[in-house]
């Protein structure tokens, strides 16, 4: 049994593998013959998995209409510590590691539930981190408007009494096309040439009873839509003006200005490197040196043979490829003494070694800095120190006393204290809702006090300290 089979095996099995990673989803966007799958197996237990869409020989990236990709790992029990499964994992990732470095070119946007990528970064991979909404649920209809804005929910209760809105579930995949049509249309955005995948999934979806197509119906049963040029607060300015009527709620399905934001290449800090490709007497050797005088050379053992053109620019050119590296080429330099010939494939797999090697001797070479602190007799400001000094041990009560501090309590998680402020937060969510009575002025339509609530039912009440401008969580009474 070969690898797909039995990942095959495991999606029949394994609830909690993400939807885009399952073998049938993967069969439809892919092509049952352009995507793999990495497997590590404990004891005849798959342990880890990782699914891989390989249009091109050497490229691994993203399918069309998948959200999110990245390493499976098997659920740990309950009792498990939290870092025995983060070491666990870790292990899991290097394996999967060995044999994604076969492959020049990875981009993969990982599932939301891997929030510990620091083994791929640790092997050069480049990670950037996006943020969306989810809703859990959909089907609990009544929990979702329940933690909706009463303004929302009173939009809602208009749209459907009033103004005669409808949703309606399974709606025709033309219907569905023509109103993308015409979207993408008013958008400027032409329509992607593989829409015969789209339809593929819209029916496998439909029919393994994992997703439909919902729709919104104004008063004559057409989906309405049109295209907004400019978008100012709450004030709207379409390209051209559609018959709607007031109070009609509108919906917004593309933010073209937040989409800009989102695909800017965010802020990297690359470390600078020195590389001098020079000859010696058993071929040639290539040299690293970084900003912190850390240096690697590797030797290629090679015949020397004279270039039929002049191979300078060529050679630099594969050398300055460290894109997907923490390094980034200063300078460099070929010391030949006449025009030899190196194969780019061979020159680009010295490279890539070269900076394997130069990320390990950074690791070793370096040095934590580390303080020296002298024994101090100033006094306390504070006779007495609460619960806010989150003292935990004897060893802080200790060190409190011994300046001057008479009365110490023990931090909150050791001894909870009734009614204790457990945040101080400079973001306001009062402002947020725009209900700020001091920069905003608007009344709330909710009566105070408000309460977090946690998904294991823990209230938290929020107080409003407007003179400092601060919003304090304290534990509900």
């Amino acid at each position: 049994m070969n690898t797909k089979d039995k990942y095959h095996l495991l999606c029949n099995t394994e609830t909690s593998i993400p939807i885009f990673s399952r073998d049938w989803w993967l069969d439809t966007v892919c092509g049952k013959d352009k995507w793999k799958v990495l497997l590590v197996e404990e004891k005849e237990r798959i342990t880890a998995a990782m699914p891989l869409y390989c249009p091109r020989q050497g490229i691994i990236s993203m399918p069309s209409y998948t959200q999110t990709m990245g390493p499976w790992f098997a659920p740990e029990s309950k009792d498990t510590k939290y870092t025995k499964t983060l070491g666990h994992r870790q292990v899991l990732c290097k394996q999967l590691l060995n044999t994604l470095k076969s492959y020049p070119y990875f981009m993969q946007n990982f599932h939301y539930g891997i929030t510990d990528w620091l083994p791929f970064y640790w092997e050069g991979y480049r990670q950037t981190t996006r943020y969306t909404y989810m809703l859990k649920d959909i089907r609990n209809t009544k929990a979702i408007l329940g933690n909706m804005s009463f303004n929302i929910r009173r939009n809602i209760t208009k749209a459907r009494d009033k103004y005669h809105i409808t949703v309606k579930k399974g709606i025709s995949i033309e219907e569905f096309l023509l109103i993308q049509a015409q979207t993408f249309k008013r958008q400027q955005i032409t329509n992607k040439e593989d829409m015969e995948v789209l339809i593929k999934l819209i029916n496998i979806c439909r029919k393994r009873d994992q997703g439909d197509l919902w729709g919104g119906y104004d008063e004559q049963g057409r989906l309405q839509g049109f295209r907004i040029n400019r978008v100012d607060g709450n004030k709207l300015y379409p390209q051209e003006m559609p018959r709607i009527k007031p109070r009609t709620m509108l919906y917004r399905n593309f933010d073209q200005e937040f989409e800009r934001i989102l695909a800017r290449k965010s802020s990297e800090r690359k470390i600078a490197v020195c590389i001098l490709l020079a000859e010696n007497n058993f071929g040639f050797s290539l040299t690293m040196t970084d900003e912190d005088d850390n240096s690697v050379t590797l030797t290629l053992p090679r015949d020397r043979e004279p270039a039929r053109t002049p191979q300078a620019d060529n050679l630099k050119n594969q050398l300055a490829k460290l894109g997907n590296t923490p390094f980034e080429a200063e300078r460099i330099d070929i010391d030949f003494s006449e025009n030899w010939f190196i194969p780019a494939s061979v020159l680009s797999e010295l490279r890539r070694q070269l900076v394997e090697q130069l990320i390990i001797a950074r690791k070793v070479n370096y040095r934590r800095e580390l303080a020296v602190w002298k024994p101090t007799t100033h006094a306390f400001p504070q006779q007495t120190l609460s619960y806010l000094g989150n003292v935990m041990n004897t060893r802080a009560a200790s060190f409190y006393q011994d300046h001057g501090v008479k009365e110490v309590e023990p931090a909150y998680e050791k001894q909870p204290v009734e009614a204790a402020v457990l945040m101080f937060c400079k973001h306001c969510l009062r402002y947020s809702m725009g209900w700020c009575p001091i920069h905003q002025r608007e009344r709330s339509p909710y009566k105070e006090p408000y309460y977090l609530v946690g998904t294991d039912g823990k209230k938290f009440r929020l107080s409003f300290d407007c003179k400092n401008c601060q919003m304090k969580v304290s534990a509900a009474q």
